[in-house]
């Protein structure tokens, strides 16, 4: 580790001997000049170095030549916002005077790199901004742009940037300051749509869009001053000119803010980056999609925290305020203020009457039921707002299930060592449409806390209560919180859990020297098959599976237990007693066995629609990728020989053992027989549900068994063979956007009529596809492409459509209106945009641990491939991968994307080693990084090699990596 002193009051902590800092709040700029001693110690070799560092201020000289021009720092991109186009950036006064703005000038930016380029006539503002002498103000800017020809401070809806230019002055000087801005190529090209207007009584002219901002601040912020005499002079003072759409608000002095901007990197007044998310959570316990669940589209630049400064933090959370009708509408505008855009989720449904909002895309049959007996319908509106849509898989709905790709964890390895090998371990059940899930899983970090023994780290095994009925069991989660997990507290202990138990993207992993690559699946029935009576019976599995889970706090009625490998029929027994703590009443299941056991608690049919399952009852395929069954095999189940279990297991005891030994290290095995204890234990919860059995061997006592994994389940039988699945496809998951969404509402209507149509695609009609004007009111083309919903009320709806075409979502949605008897819509699919893109990351890794007399630890696990999705609500995205061997030799690298403004992907490793007496030492012994672009459908990639140069031998890290810029396909 790195500590840095940065000689202005200021320190930072890295783990690579580079920092960034920005002195500019430090600089003595009356004096032109800074002079700093800078510091930095690396910790591990305590060793100090100092070195003195002048920096001239560029603001000095500036002034010296007659102008004052003030440091800014600016947003990266200016957004479309219906009529508007919004940016914003902060201006910081060192004066100690104030500084007066008062004329705009908007200058568009050239295409034609030879042309003239003069800048805009400048509009004098009716409210001028003050800015208070040494102090930061954030400045709004709302441009207002047209499908014509553009006047004075207006702008060409073909645009591809701007400057904004402000003059004024300062103690008796002319101050000029502004920034450039460029529009993300997404937004090139696109039109103006009107503002939302709230409705108005009668006789009365409709607000202007800033009066709605004005009210909206006055409404929102605590002791408000809007507008005041002398501009913005307190902080959280706001001026808004509706002359020029400048909306600002002062932050207060630079000494606060200078503090507020420096981050734990020391990297103050930081330039913000393109809408990076930034999650303000609820407090637990809240309904799912009761809470509003904002996002800041982009950070306040400086880094601070307006929230905290002065009313700004409630001005800017205006959209929260239920009061204000208009509140939706209002952000627009107030887009400006930090560069922080909020929005909220869908709005939540009410109950069932009239007026009420409804989710068109989740209507149960309880809410179908009651609303055909009151003669309404779920319809559209024309109340249309941006919301952040939550994460979901797209072709994913209540019933489906979504199979997990393994890898080379616990549960992953051991389905890749039976025959054939499977290659998933980990399912659920869709308990609504794309966005929620209810699976059974386990926390494998909770068991590895309860070690016991002599030393730390388990040399004499398990806590077996806690081996043997794992926690949290089934629980149900959004898909986002599925998968970038969400916080559990422990029912027994004082800790908290992450949980999260899928992956969103392919992988690919190495298994026998050969690489596979494996993406996440859907089982569901096949489109062309399913009927509304297969559905509502899925939707009854689903239903009853969500009410067996839990969730944060609330205790689940199913635990997760090893031994539901062996024998899942366990499930279907009495409940635990009170011996095993916190699984009390609750009954064992795994992933799988979760879903087997509440199919057929409802009579569903899997292989057969007896109670046994036969030879005969297995279609060819199946028998040909595995399935065997024997007389006693209930349905649903398959039959693993002794052989394959044993092979299993061998492969599971030597893991088991080696991680142990590796955790236990050379004086934990010396005094105790540890890591064979843990393995044996560990063996023997699977084998015989022992959860004690760390002395025993009977784990290799082994027999036939029936069972059920998540690859099994794609032997299930279709609808055509009196199933409810029998049909898998890419699982097509969609990251959390911000997306248009029109509001529904109950409505009564009384009058029925037919939507017939064809849907078409690139090659012409596409069978198979799912159409639905509301959940309950849906259907799938034939294989013409046609497709008719009857007996649909009258009314307006967004008629969606949608068909994964190799491994593609194509979709569309239409506004319709059904006026009469009948009406005919076509539909085309689209494919998806190609501003949402996929870095396809392809990795090798080798290690070496150097060792005397020939004698090296290699580290070779072969190739791994994952995908980190980005898009404009999305433009970064990191993970990290690290690799042990050796027992004494670590190295941890970090993978960062980022989206550019042409498509491009920049790709950014580093990485770092670490050698020492253990694997989780923290001897940093050396450092290393690589840089590299990838443009839209190309790869691109580099090899990093790091060695250890603080001991001067031949240990090192070695990554090759490659990365493809591909659109994301959902």
């Amino acid at each position: 580790m790195y500590e840095w002193d940065f000689g202005d009051g200021q320190q930072a902590t890295t783990r690579v001997p580079v920092a960034t800092h920005d002195y500019f709040a430090a600089i003595d700029h009356a004096a032109g000049l800074g002079q700093f001693v800078v510091t930095c110690r690396a910790r591990h070799s305590d060793v100090t170095v100092r070195r003195s560092l002048t920096i001239h201020s560029a603001y000095a000289i500036c002034k010296a030549a007659g102008t004052i021009v003030p440091h800014v720092t600016a947003d990266l991109f200016a957004h479309k916002e219906y009529s508007l186009i919004t940016a914003s950036f902060a201006v910081h006064n060192v004066e100690d005077a104030p500084m007066v703005l008062d004329r705009l000038s908007i200058t568009p930016t050239a295409d034609d790199g030879e042309a003239v380029g003069l800048p805009g006539a400048f509009v004098a503002m009716e409210r001028p901004v003050t800015i208070p002498p040494r102090s930061t103000a954030m400045i709004g800017v709302n441009i207002p742009f047209t499908a014509g020809v553009p006047g004075a401070g207006e702008l060409s809806h073909e645009a591809r940037g701007f400057a904004a230019l402000y003059a004024g002055t300062a103690a008796g000087m002319p101050v000029r300051c502004g920034a450039a801005f460029d529009l993300p190529v997404e937004e090139w090209g696109q039109r103006p749509r009107p503002i939302p207007i709230p409705d108005v009584p009668p006789r009365e002219r409709q607000p202007w869009p800033w009066e709605l901002v004005e009210q909206a601040l006055r409404d929102s912020v605590v002791n408000p001053v809007v507008n005041p005499a002398g501009g913005a002079v307190r902080p959280g003072d706001a001026v808004l000119d509706a002359a020029t759409g400048t909306l600002a608000v002062s932050l207060g002095g630079l000494s606060g803010a200078s503090r507020a901007g420096c981050g734990r990197r020391g990297a103050c007044w930081r330039r913000p980056s393109r809408r990076p998310r930034s999650r303000c959570r609820r407090a637990r316990g809240g309904r799912r999609r009761g809470g509003r669940a904002w996002v800041m589209a982009a950070p306040a630049p400086l880094g601070l925290d307006v929230g905290g400064v002065g009313g700004i933090g409630a001005a800017v959370r205006i959209a929260r305020q239920p009061r204000l009708a208009a509140r939706d509408r209002v952000r627009i505008s107030l887009a400006g203020i930090g560069g922080m855009l909020l929005f909220e989720g869908p709005p939540v449904p009410g109950f069932i009457a009239v007026g009420q909002i409804c989710d068109p895309d989740n209507l149960s049959e309880a809410d179908l039921a009651a609303a055909e007996a009151g003669q309404l319908v779920c319809q559209l509106t024309t109340e249309t707002k941006e919301v952040l849509m939550p994460a979901r898989w797209m072709n994913a709905r209540k019933g489906d299930c979504i199979l997990s790709p393994g890898g080379d964890g616990i549960i992953g390895g051991l389905m890749l060592n039976v025959k054939p090998a499977q290659w998933y371990s980990h399912c659920g059940i869709m308990t609504r449409n794309h966005d929620e899930i209810t699976h059974s899983t386990g926390s494998q970090k909770r068991v590895m806390d309860h070690l016991i023994g002599f030393t730390a780290d388990g040399s004499d095994g398990f806590e077996p209560n806690v081996l043997k009925y794992v926690w949290p069991g089934a629980i149900t989660q959004t898909v986002q919180r599925s998968i970038e997990g969400e916080d559990f507290p422990d029912p027994e202990y004082d800790k908290t859990y992450s949980i999260s138990s899928f992956g969103a993207q392919a992988v690919g992993f190495t298994h026998n020297d050969h690489f596979t690559m494996i993406p996440p699946l859907v089982l569901k029935p096949d489109p062309l098959q399913e009927t509304p009576g297969v559905r509502t019976a899925l939707h009854a599995i689903a239903d009853s599976a969500r009410a067996g889970a839990g969730r944060p706090g609330v205790k689940p009625k199913y635990h997760y237990r090893w031994y539901c490998y062996t024998d899942p029929t366990i499930g279907l027994g009495p409940p635990a007693g009170p011996e095993t703590g916190w699984a009390v009443d609750t009954l064992p299941s795994v992933c799988s066995s979760y879903v087997w056991m509440h199919a057929k608690a409802l009579g569903a049919h899997l292989e057969t629609s007896q109670t046994l399952v036969t030879p005969t009852d297995l279609e060819p395929k199946d028998v040909e990728t595995g399935a065997v069954v024997r007389p006693t095999t209930p349905d649903g189940l398959y039959n693993y020989s002794a052989q394959e279990r044993h092979d299993a297991a061998n492969w599971l005891f030597e893991t088991v053992h080696n991680q142990a030994f590796e955790k236990a290290g050379w004086f934990g095995e010396a005094l105790t027989d540890g890591a064979d204890d843990i393995a044996n234990q560990f063996l023997n919860a699977f084998a015989n549900d022992d959860g004690d059995g760390k002395d025993s061997e009977e784990w290799k006592d082994l027999r036939d068994a029936d069972a059920v994994s998540p690859d099994n389940m794609m032997w299930w039988d279709a609808p055509a063979q009196g199933g409810l699945y029998g049909y898998v496809e890419p699982a097509i998951y969609r990251e959390p956007r911000v997306e248009s969404y029109t509001v529904s509402k109950w409505k009564k209507v009384v009058t029925r009529g037919r939507i017939r149509g064809t849907v078409r695609g690139e090659a012409g009609p596409v069978s198979g596809a799912i159409v639905q004007v509301y959940d309950g009111k849906t259907t799938f083309t034939a294989a013409d492409g046609t497709y008719a919903l009857a007996d649909v009320p009258l009314g307006a709806y967004q008629i969606k459509a949608s068909r994964v075409i190799d491994g593609v979502l194509y979709s569309a949605q239409v506004n319709i209106e059904l006026a009469g008897e009948e009406l005919v819509v076509d539909i085309v699919l689209q494919p998806p945009s190609e501003r949402y893109r996929v870095a396809q990351v392809f990795i090798d890794f080798f290690g070496r641990d150097y060792e005397s007399f020939d004698d090296d630890e290699l580290n070779d696990p072969g190739p791994e491939y994952f995908e980190l999705e980005l898009g404009p609500d999305k433009t970064v995205h990191s993970t990290g991968k690290t690799y042990k061997w050796g027992g004494e030799v670590r190295v941890e690298y970090s993978i960062t994307v980022r989206l550019l403004v042409n498509n491009a992907i920049d790709v950014q490793v580093q990485g770092t080693l670490y050698e020492g007496t253990s694997e989780d030492t923290d001897d940093l012994d050396g450092t290393g990084g690589t840089t590299f672009q990838v443009g839209v459908g190309q790869t691109a990639g580099a090899t990093l090699t790091i060695t250890n140069t603080d001991e001067d031998d031949d240990d090192a890290g070695v990554l090759s990596i490659s990365v493809k810029n591909v659109r994301n396909d959902n």
